[in-house]
């Protein structure tokens, strides 16, 4: 794989060579395939990150075993043993080796875990931005590779997953569950690929904080938005039907009809007949 230029045996330019404080070495995207070019293990000879784009690893960090799924982000200082795994059946991550004079200083000094859940989604106009800089190696254009780095290191903020299980995550994902409604892959194993955690896990930890399976949640918030735009838009049917996360009008006709005795059109024009009813008995009283 492309980021095994990382380990031990790959030594930086001098620190004269330096015209900023940090050196971008290499950067790029790598595809590992569980069961053949499947993991990394060694001493890492520069710093550096990674972010998942896709599928998940499985990553020592000390003595845990943490699972980072698509949006994770790690990093790891000059002289580190590093060690990750691809257990999905294919996993795409973007890697950049750092170098320099600060450059592990500069990576510590944002004291992120060393293993991130980002609250912001993949900067991909920064790295491609950063892949055009690659080729150029002026002191102008080193300085401004090692300037667009500290802007795409920004967008790794977010929460460590060593700071503590259930609040972080049952945080990221209601916060996912909602963004994602109208997504028809929304499951459970969609939430668990992008969380890095096992369904077992999740279950547990929506029961505990909210009473709720995940796939219940996801099912209730689903049904809240069908009711809330059958009875408060004009929407059409097949509109509010993607809206709400489903491919098929019909299996969508079939949910509503269970929650509520009636298909979509009939349960619109039913709860409209009542809001005018209620409106006028309102201004009676009145």
């Amino acid at each position: 794989m492309k980021n095994n230029t990382w380990l031990a045996g790959e030594h930086p330019r001098n620190e004269s060579d330096y015209t900023a404080p940090l050196f971008i070495e290499s950067t790029g995207i790598s595809t590992g395939i569980k069961g053949k070019n499947n993991y990394i293990s060694g001493h890492i000879a520069q710093g550096g990150f990674t972010w998942i784009l896709s599928g998940t690893i499985e990553r020592t960090v000390g003595t845990r075993q943490i699972l980072a799924g698509p949006g994770h982000f790690f990093f790891n200082v000059s002289g580190e043993e590093v060690f990750f795994r691809v257990v999905s059946e294919r996993c795409v991550w973007r890697w950049v080796a750092l170098s320099g004079p600060l450059s592990d200083a500069i990576l510590l000094s944002y004291r992120y875990a060393r293993h991130q859940i980002p609250d912001h989604p993949y900067p991909t106009e920064l790295f491609a931005k950063l892949d055009e800089l690659m080729s150029r190696s002026s002191p102008f254009h080193t300085r401004l590779k090692a300037a667009l780095i500290l802007e795409i290191l920004a967008y790794a903020t977010g929460a460590g997953s060593e700071l503590g299980e259930s609040p972080k995550i049952i945080d990221r994902g209601l916060s996912l569950i909602k963004r994602e409604l109208s997504n028809p892959d929304l499951c459970v194993d969609y939430l668990c690929q992008h969380l890095g955690i096992s369904p077992a896990t999740l279950t547990r930890i929506f029961r505990q904080e909210i009473r709720l399976s995940p796939g219940r949640y996801i099912l209730n918030l689903r049904l809240k938005e069908a009711m809330s735009l059958l009875s408060g838009t004009d929407l059409p049917v097949l509109e509010i039907t993607a809206q709400c996360g489903f491919r098929d009008p019909k299996t969508f006709s079939r949910f509503i009809k269970r929650a509520t005795g009636t298909g979509p059109l009939a349960y619109r024009k039913a709860t409209r007949k009542q809001n005018i009813a209620e409106s006028e008995d309102s201004g009676k009283s009145l």
